[in-house]
């Protein structure tokens, strides 16, 4: 397995990746330079995002330029080779998020770990985007938060509206973000720090009170193929992952049926889900 990191981005290559265990090997991709340098000279920042010749950054940027509409648009982050076209929520939230994952019945098929581009580019089917790509522009993460909402009926359009429930993490060390490479779970975590933050109920989470504290492994990882977004913040061991499955405890497993996270519990109980099918994870 090949995970990457970024933590050394200035360095040798400007090699990019996420890996922060030991003995693994780190891809080198196409440099930002080199990116923003390419023949069809594509720019990173200020396009419409109604062209691959004009992508913009992020949606975020494209909302702030007042794009209000939903629906697909071009994106290059400095991480990116080519532009590629994002599904944005231009209005949940004050919008400018970018889709990350989607599935369309996540009890018969789970969800598509999103760090690698699958599916979707255009249509709204069992999709995800790399995460590693999109996360970071130029020399610092430009996402800090995570949006996650689903429904019990199949099919349901990625929107607030369509869902039953959903909540968001907003992380206070955005840059110390690390995700394996392959999503089987291989990876081993040397050190101890967490992605720090908040988890809010957005709707239908009204058994919480509130906001909680939360912490993530840096790699956003278990061991048995789940994507961890958040968990408890008094259980980070010392590998970084959390394995108190309560309230604060949210996590998507690769394949059918769980979903950590997304039930209407108190932060003190079990938060597994097995009935939801519409299942969508946005950041931004």
């Amino acid at each position: 397995m090949v995970a990457i990191g970024r933590r050394d981005l200035l360095g040798a290559g400007r090699a990019f990746g996420f890996a922060i265990g030991t003995g693994i090997a780190a891809i080198a991709l196409p440099s930002a330079a080199s990116a923003a340098s390419d023949s069809s000279d594509l720019a990173t920042a200020g396009g419409s995002g109604d062209s691959e010749n004009s992508p913009a950054v992020s949606a975020q940027a494209l909302r702030t330029a007042g794009n209000t509409s939903d629906g697909w648009y071009w994106i290059r982050t400095s991480q990116m080779s080519a532009a590629r076209r994002v599904y944005c929520n231009m209005t949940d939230e004050g919008g400018g998020w970018m889709l990350a994952c989607y599935s369309p019945d996540h009890v018969l098929t789970g969800s598509r770990y999103p760090n690698v581009w699958t599916g979707g580019q255009g249509v709204l089917d069992r999709m995800a985007t790399d995460v590693r790509e999109l996360w970071f522009d130029g020399e610092g993460a430009q996402c800090t938060s995570v949006l996650k909402m689903a429904s019990t009926l199949a099919a349901r359009d990625p929107n607030l509206a369509a869902m039953q429930i959903a909540n968001r993490v907003t992380y206070t060390n955005p840059g110390d973000l690390a995700l394996n490479d392959s999503g089987d779970g291989s990876l081993t975590v040397t050190s101890t720090l967490a992605l720090d933050g908040t988890w809010s109920a957005v709707k239908g989470h009204t058994a919480m009170s509130g906001p909680l504290v939360i912490k993530a492994p840096r790699d956003w990882v278990q061991n048995t193929n789940f994507w961890n977004v958040c968990g408890a913040s008094n259980d980070v061991v010392a590998t970084g992952r959390s394995t108190e499955l309560v309230g604060t405890y949210s996590a998507t497993r690769r394949e059918a049926d769980p979903l950590y996270g997304m039930a209407n519990v108190a932060a003190t109980a079990s938060s597994l889900s097995r009935d939801l099918r519409s299942y969508a994870v946005y950041i931004r």
